[in-house]
């Protein structure tokens, strides 16, 4: 170990920096961690640095380190710093030095310093285009790296775009149809090093077609990238590719022919030898592209021109032009060729005289029937029909077809009515061209009373000139009411009774005898009856004005007998069947020895049996001895100026 000595205040110091590290195989250029030991602290603000020895070991103040590293503290420390990329091959030594105090550490002998070997490479079979090499399509270029000096060996891996190419170790990287950025590691013993980049691309000169109009050229369509299509008269121009700045382009036409072996053949058309060319006939075209400098060529893909012909045909109808709106004719092209050969599509003029071509939808078939279906109302229309082949289109002579109006008219009050039920509305068919109108009830002229409720609906039709018709149909609607008076009642006599109607807008009450109103245009009015039995009348108006009527009858009921009067067990049902049994209206208890008048009431207060001395002998008839219905009557029976009793009595016959 080395031993330092050093003074401070007088006295002699121990060494401070032991245990000195580092790697001792190296190159130029490499980075290196000196890592080392403090045992005994430093002076603040003391910087340790690394010195690199010369060839014969000796120390001469050459540092290598990346920064002095500021530290005094016991402890480990770690310090980055580079081989000279100037460094000579050979043996070196390496120590670490502090300078508060100056301190030196052990040293590292025999680190070994190895030359980065040359990485110069050499191009052949190229030439230089912008800064890059370039060769031709099927051409073959060479990439040759440096050669080792005397004695010595290299070690190559060649590098493409930064990757390591598999199997490409040799000196010589062979480029066949191969771009892009090429490297080449070499090693030479312990060292390595990866040359400069250098770019190279393998070309071939732009050859392709494409078309490109002019106002003095009319290409009706274009078929894909690699073709056109277009009318017989034409001029198409074809275009090859514009070289690149630094480049020149030499063209030549080819088109396809056939030998007279029936062999396609490719012959290059005279003269044409320019960037672009003008042509009319329909074939199949190539051009070819030597670019300069470097004679690099290609010859583009086919391009196919498609010439179409004009097609020429005339229209005719099959029938009359001049029509009734139901009626139909057809047009037909005279000459025809089916599809794919031929497209047909029929055309209108609207309005007529416009020069407006308007096409008829879906009609694309060499004949066309008319209808109103077709346009939809009656009108004078021009036709033609529109050929289209390929790309060339033909238009043919112009038909009109003249539909005469129908009768028109409309239904007076509207086409629909609605006539309360039970009455009738005079509805009229007002309009022009008509001669005659037939209604769907046989009816004939101009107007038809409609009766509610006979069918919800009818059809007029109106004849005009050239027997031409029309009919429109009448909705009929029928209004309804539903009139209530509500439920009978019965009230004590001498009191009011309020009515109960409903079911209209506007109300009238009447009755069959009189009777006091508090209001008789009231839906509830309160009333007075002045008899036993009356019937009050509703008369119910909708918002619709219809009328309907509806009855009920109000009942007036007598005071019960004063006490000592009263009567049991009174008969309130007869059966008039003939077994015996309650076949007569038996009221002898009330009678007693009196003489009494019976009158007995139907529920509408009609008096149906009148008997002026009651011999308790009614069994269910009229006075004129008809058989009543079943149901339940009223009777009153007075005796001499006072009304004895009033009452029930329900007939029921077949019962026992």
């Amino acid at each position: 170990m080395l031993f330092l000595m050093l003074i401070s205040a007088g006295a002699l110091q121990a060494q401070q920096i032991v245990n000195v590290n580092t790697s001792t195989q190296n190159c130029q250029c490499d980075t290196i961690t000196v890592s080392f030991a403090v045992v005994q602290p430093l002076n603040a603000g003391n910087q340790f640095r690394v010195e690199l020895s010369d060839g014969s070991g000796n120390f001469n103040g050459d540092f290598i380190e990346i920064a002095p590293l500021l530290g005094f503290g016991v402890g480990g420390y770690n310090m980055d710093a580079i081989i000279p990329c100037t460094q000579a091959q050979g043996a070196y030594s390496i120590r670490v030095t502090g300078d508060n105090p100056v301190t030196f550490s052990d040293t590292i002998t025999n680190v070994i310093v190895g030359a980065l070997p040359n990485t110069d490479m050499s191009v052949f079979g190229t030439y230089t285009y912008n800064g890059t090499e370039r060769y031709c399509a099927n051409d073959t270029a060479y990439l040759v790296g440096p050669a080792p000096p005397l004695g010595e060996s290299h070690s190559y891996q060649w590098l493409q775009n930064g990757n390591p190419m598999a199997g490409e170790t040799n000196d010589t990287l062979l480029l066949v149809n191969m771009s892009g950025v090429f490297s080449v590691e070499v090693t030479r013993g312990l060292c390595s090093a990866i040359s400069s980049d250098t770019i190279v691309n393998v070309y071939t000169p732009p050859a392709f077609i494409f078309s490109s109009p002019d106002p003095d050229i009319t290409i009706i369509s274009v078929v894909g990238a690699d073709s056109i299509q277009f009318c017989e008269g034409t001029v198409a121009t074809l275009n090859a590719p514009t070289p690149f700045p630094g480049d020149t382009f030499k063209y030549q036409w080819y088109a396809d022919s056939i030998d007279i072996f029936g062999n396609p053949w490719r012959y290059p058309l005279p003269n044409d030898t320019l960037q672009t060319i003008d042509l009319d006939s329909a074939g199949t075209y190539y051009v070819s592209v030597v670019s300069y400098p470097g004679g690099c060529s290609d010859t583009s893909e086919v391009f196919t021109i498609f010439v179409d012909s004009i097609p020429n045909t005339s229209i005719v109808a099959l029938s009359s032009l001049n029509l009734c709106i139901e009626d139909s004719v057809t047009l037909s092209a005279v000459d025809s060729v089916m599809y794919p050969d031929w497209e047909y599509q029929w055309q209108g003029e609207f309005p007529l005289g416009s020069g407006m071509w308007i096409d008829v939808p879906n009609d694309t078939m060499p004949y066309l029937t008319i209808d109103t279906a077709l346009i939809n109302l009656a009108d004078t229309v021009s036709f033609r029909l529109k050929i289209d082949h390929g790309t060339c289109e033909f238009i043919t002579n112009v038909l009109t077809v003249n539909f005469i109006p129908d009768p028109v008219f409309i239904f007076v009050p509207g086409d629909s009515v609605s006539v309360c039920l039970g009455d009738s509305i005079q509805v009229f068919a007002q309009g022009s061209g008509a001669i005659s109108y037939l209604w769907s009830d046989g009816t004939i002229g101009a107007s038809n009373w409609i009766q509610a409720g006979d069918a919800p609906s009818m059809t007029c039709t109106a004849t005009g000139v050239n027997n031409c018709t029309y009919t429109r149909e009448l909705k009929i609607g029928v209004f309804t009411i539903t009139a209530d008076a509500g439920p009978d009642l019965t009230v004590p006599v001498g009191e009011n009774v309020q009515l109960q109607g409903s079911g209209g807008t506007n109300y009238y009450w009447s009755s069959d005898l009189p009777a006091y109103y508090s209001d008789r245009f009231i839906a509830d009015p309160v009333v007075r009856p002045e008899h036993d039995t009356t019937m009050f009348i509703l008369r119910a108006t909708g918002a619709n004005g219809c009328i309907d009527y509806d009855t009920m009858f109000v009942y007036r009921t007598y005071p019960e007998p004063e006490p000592g009067t009263e009567f049991s067990n009174v008969q309130n049902v007869i059966t008039p069947n003939g077994d015996g049994r309650n076949d007569v209206l038996d009221i002898s208890e009330i009678i007693g020895t009196d003489g009494c008048l019976i009158s007995i009431l139907d529920r509408w207060g009609r008096e149906v049996y009148r008997n002026e001395n009651y011999d308790n002998t009614w069994n269910g008839t009229t006075t004129s001895g008809s058989e009543l219905p079943d149901g339940t009557y009223y009777y009153i029976l007075k005796c001499g100026n006072d009304i004895r009793y009033k009452g029930p009595v329900t007939i029921m016959k077949n019962k026992n």
